[in-house]
């Protein structure tokens, strides 16, 4: 295939680049939410599980390549423990509370302390895998940061 040359300019390719990005963030927002609404709504995984691999191929492309080339995010937290402690919390509850709108709300099952239980329990799953995740990526991060600094001071 012949070389095509581009008729944009750099402001033009820059905007073009900021478009692609909220289209990919659109995507994989809708994706996760269709996820989990299909989930509470009683969906089996079959039934969810196109959406579900498109997310989970976005998602591990995305800490793939950022990890590769030693970002760890545009403008959140550094990379901390206490950072990542804090920010497991999200998935963490979202997860219980979707347990819990799908106990009480689909399945028409009252809240009981066992319930209750459950979900405080698979809350505490989610939370220490996130949290697991995180930490093992922020010493891969570190590590292919420090290398990444070696090679510029070595090329300057």
């Amino acid at each position: 295939m012949k070389d095509q040359k581009y008729n944009i300019d750099e402001m033009q390719e820059r905007r073009l680049f900021q478009i692609e990005e909220i289209g990919f963030w659109l995507t994989f927002w809708a994706s996760g939410a269709a996820v989990v609404i299909q989930a509470v709504l009683g969906a089996d995984l079959r039934q969810i599980a196109g959406e579900g691999i498109v997310l989970l191929i976005s998602s591990a492309y995305l800490v793939f390549a950022t990890v590769r080339n030693g970002i760890w995010n545009k403008g959140g937290p550094a990379p901390t423990l206490r950072a990542n402690a804090l920010v497991s919390l999200i998935p963490a509850a979202a997860c219980g509370a979707i347990l819990l709108i799908r106990v009480l709300a689909v399945l028409k099952r009252p809240l009981t302390f066992e319930v209750a239980v459950v979900a405080l329990a698979f809350a505490g799953v989610c939370y220490l895998g996130c949290l697991g995740a995180l930490e093992i990526l922020r010493a891969v991060y570190r590590k292919r940061r420090a290398k990444l600094d070696d090679e510029e001071e070595e090329t300057a």
